[in-house]
């Protein structure tokens, strides 16, 4: 079995629940207890190092790795079995508060998440590269008009 916190579901009309756990995967935001194949839905398991040297970090491909070391196996089970008997992670947000910050959060302690946050910096250097754009295009007309 598996503890994750779900993001957004999408019901496309009425589910039959799995045969493994009962999980119709309609619920949104909540701390759930599925079966390893409601849990990927299709999808690859993927191993997360935790403990990995900082430099490495760094170049990593993003969702792979953590510099901070994982707790050990039991108290990482009893910390998401207790997020999941208290529903206590909050609300779902793909920004503030992911499936990651809760996995992340569980093995470490730390609620970080670097899959959304890793974009930021490159968003915002762009939108200041337009700004500053906008603004030398501003000033060479002001001043192209003057002449």
């Amino acid at each position: 079995m598996v503890i994750h916190l779900r993001g957004v579901a999408k019901k496309l009309g009425e589910l039959l629940g799995c045969h493994k756990c009962g999980d119709k995967r309609v619920k949104n935001g909540e701390i759930a207890k599925v079966c390893i194949d409601c849990f990927l839905d299709g999808g690859m398991l993927q191993i997360f190092n935790y403990g990995v040297p900082l430099l490495k970090f760094i170049a990593r491909k993003r969702g792979t790795s953590y510099p901070y070391d994982s707790k050990p196996p039991h108290k990482v089970i009893s910390t998401a079995t207790d997020l999941l008997e208290r529903n206590e992670f909050g609300p779902y947000d793909m920004f503030t508060n992911n499936c990651e910050h809760f996995a992340v959060y569980c093995k470490t302690g730390s609620a970080t998440s670097f899959q959304i946050e890793g974009h930021i910096p490159a968003g915002m250097l762009a939108g200041a590269a337009i700004v500053a754009a906008f603004g030398v295009t501003k000033g060479v007309s002001k001043t192209s008009s003057s002449w």
